[in-house]
């Protein structure tokens, strides 16, 4: 059996996010992901044995360097509305510097390819977030709704608004990323 050479790694995850960017998750196979990492298919299988076993371990990646990102500077002494904001913008920011790994998480969280362990295993990445929202709710600050429903509508947002902005090629400048965030934050007030 051959031995992995362990700095292909980064290779092999950069091409698969790319081209589930430029292809979609479903169209992109094992043959374009190790043609894009300059390898061949033959190695790649050494790495993983499918292409399920390559998407869940590049989600997790993304995911948990996702969800460190959406932390900095936040701390759970801060208060609701100054933690909310911080992690508000870190999420903002993080979609518009890294659009092809929203992209590919995007894609990931409605896909068959990623497992339920998968998908349950990586949420503890956004614990932090879970326990503000559970401030926020306990503080009758913002409405106690299920998390699902709350991330989903600002998600949602986000998404969308950055997606516009990318795919139209327009920019985000501050003034509109505030005016978002006032509409999110107006929209999950108690």
């Amino acid at each position: 059996m051959r031995k992995k050479d362990e700095s292909k790694n980064g290779a092999i995850y950069e091409s698969t996010v790319q081209l589930v960017l430029e292809k979609g998750l479903a169209g992109v196979t094992m043959c374009d992901i190790s043609k894009a990492a300059g390898i061949a298919t033959g190695t790649l299988y050494i790495y993983f044995s499918n292409k399920e076993a390559l998407m869940n371990k590049v989600f997790n990646i993304c995911r948990k360097e996702s969800a460190s990102f959406y932390l900095n500077d936040y701390s759970p002494l801060d208060p609701f509305d100054v933690g909310f904001r911080k992690i508000f913008n870190n999420i903002v920011t993080y979609r518009l510097q890294h659009f092809e790994k929203f992209i590919f998480l995007e894609q990931c969280y409605h896909s068959p390819f990623i497992t339920e362990d998968v998908r349950k295993d990586s949420l503890k990445y956004l614990n932090p977030i879970f326990d503000l929202l559970q401030k926020g709710k306990d503080d009758h600050i913002i409405k106690d709704l299920d998390d699902a429903l709350l991330l989903g509508y600002i998600i949602g947002s986000v998404n969308e608004v950055i997606k516009k902005a990318h795919y139209g090629n327009k920019s985000l400048d501050h003034k509109k990323i505030a005016q978002l965030y006032q509409l999110c934050y107006d929209g999950i007030l108690a």
